[in-house]
């Protein structure tokens, strides 16, 4: 009988912990942050790094908002910006080589969070970003 008790008890502790441990795992069904559709606008200032090789300027930076998803982002200045930082700007949006850009990065994780800086466009990369923030409601 004390045999009994102990495998019963073995075998309620370890349902315990296997469901236990199940119910601290987060749902994968619906993780996915979602926004109210609409097309937002935020500036942002694209400052040096510590080389201070170039002078500050400024990126206006749309987000479009489809179906709760982040689904657009582009910098609706480009004409104002000049043209050795363009360069910087697009290869920041549209990455290069094997280098995501941060628009792809955003759109396909939904969010500004967790984003890599596309080598070379830091400072472009992290304005973006940090206008992409800014612009979502309750964007992280």
């Amino acid at each position: 009988m004390k045999h009994l008790k102990a495998k019963g008890l073995a075998i309620a502790l370890s349902l315990a912990m296997v469901f236990g441990t199940l119910a601290a795992v987060p749902a994968k069904a619906d993780e996915t942050a979602k926004y109210k559709d609409g097309a937002y606008t935020a500036s942002a200032t694209v400052s040096p790094d510590e080389y201070e090789d170039f002078d500050a300027y400024g990126i206006d930076v749309s987000v479009t908002v489809s179906d709760g998803k982040i689904t657009d982002v582009s910098v609706s200045n480009m004409d104002e910006i000049t043209r050795k930082n363009k360069s910087y700007v697009n290869d920041a949006m549209n990455g290069y080589d094997d280098l995501a850009g941060v628009r792809t990065q955003i759109i396909s994780k939904n969010s500004a969070e967790g984003i890599d800086a596309v080598t070379e466009a830091t400072c472009s990369s992290k304005a973006i970003i940090s206008a992409v923030r800014r612009v979502i409601p309750g964007c992280p």
